[in-house]
């Protein structure tokens, strides 16, 4: 029983270190995407701070409309508010997503957050 409970311990803290995109608190990655870690802005301004977060998904990445659903689930059950533009808000503080295909034969497809406030 105790090696049970230590292995879900490990598999749980494994799954929370790596799956959440950078400076956005606890929004997860989706499985099959990748954070662009070279790409990754931040900007103190004096109205508040600046965040670009981008993440790179090169398979199956065919339906964008579904990945901005998925995330726009996770955004609500954490508490934000989704409007029409892809946006989410919450506390004074805004998120933009923005989904890119490269080409209209290539299936890869970049997703950018950037926040505001």
């Amino acid at each position: 029983m105790r090696f049970l409970f230590i292995l879900f311990l490990m598999m749980s803290s494994q799954v929370q270190a790596q799956d959440t995109i950078p400076y956005l608190g606890n929004i997860p990655v989706l499985d099959g995407l990748t954070v662009m870690s070279d790409d990754i802005l931040v900007f103190d301004k004096p109205e508040g701070q600046f965040i670009e977060v981008s993440l790179w998904c090169e398979n199956n990445c065919n339906n964008p409309h579904k990945i901005y659903v998925e995330y726009r689930k996770i955004f609500q059950n954490l508490g934000w508010f989704a409007d029409d533009t892809m946006g989410f808000h919450k506390n004074g503080k805004h998120v933009y997503m923005e989904l890119q295909q490269l080409s209209k034969n290539d299936p890869s497809l970049i997703i950018t957050f950037r926040s505001k406030g």
